[in-house]
């Protein structure tokens, strides 16, 4: 019982239309709803056991329609789909939106690995600068980059984004574009070295290939999770 009203709770507190009557719940929920929501005990199962398994699930708020509904998708609505996997870049998603159709989502991004490849200097540039930084503020994150990347937590130094502040200026004006790398679960302040290490190495024009390989690998991990997600 006592799982059940913290669910209860927990729905309650972050659903956008709570629920006001409460007659309509039975009558242990209606009672111990009002004596659970205000104790500690509520409050510290929520933040601790609750809301960080939430964070930790892929966003449910955008599922990818199938392959087949993709295929036939306007303009306005496939841009929405390819915003989820690349972030939103008009150029890649009007190159990707002609090539269709695609027999699955591996073969759409099979074909978006090489119109990428295709593109000129310039084009790529613009493609990879869609992606945001790590380290961003969390405001300028997509819903996707903000899972990601992780909410700042509670026992993470300020020091680490100022860190990520410095060393992404520092690749900025040593490369001309955003560092991007396949987070995979990883802490921000564990992508210290790889960073530095790219910056170091000074080819600008490997960088950027490696850093376009790393925005499709980041395409095929959202597209597999939220394929996944949707099929629950």
């Amino acid at each position: 019982m006592v799982r059940e009203v913290f669910y209860f709770c927990y729905r309650q507190s972050c659903s956008p239309h709570p629920v006001r009557d409460m007659s309509v719940f039975p009558l242990f929920l209606r009672v111990n709803y009002l004596s659970f929501i205000c104790t500690p005990a509520c409050f510290f199962y929520i933040f601790t056991t609750l809301i960080p398994h939430k964070q930790n699930m892929p966003t449910t708020q955008a599922p990818l329609p199938t392959i087949g509904e993709t295929n036939h998708l306007p303009l306005a609505e496939f841009t929405q789909v390819i915003s989820l996997l690349f972030e939103p870049t008009a150029l890649l998603t009007q190159r990707i939106c002609d090539s269709r159709p695609f027999e699955s989502y591996d073969k759409l991004l099979d074909c978006a690995d090489e119109l990428i490849k295709e593109l000129s200097p310039l084009e790529q540039l613009e493609v990879i600068n869609a992606h945001p930084r790590i380290g961003e503020n969390t405001a300028k994150l997509s819903a996707l980059s903000r899972i990601e990347q992780g909410a700042k937590s509670d026992d993470e130094e300020d020091a680490v984004f100022a860190k990520w502040a410095e060393l992404n200026k520092k690749y900025e004006d040593t490369y001309g574009f955003r560092f991007v790398v396949f987070v995979n679960g990883r802490s921000k302040d564990s992508l210290f070295p790889i960073i530095e290490e790219r910056i170091a190495h000074g080819n600008k024009c490997q960088e950027l290939r490696t850093g376009l390989s790393e925005m499709v690998d980041i395409a095929r991990d959202r597209a597999k999770k939220l394929l996944a997600a949707a099929s629950v």
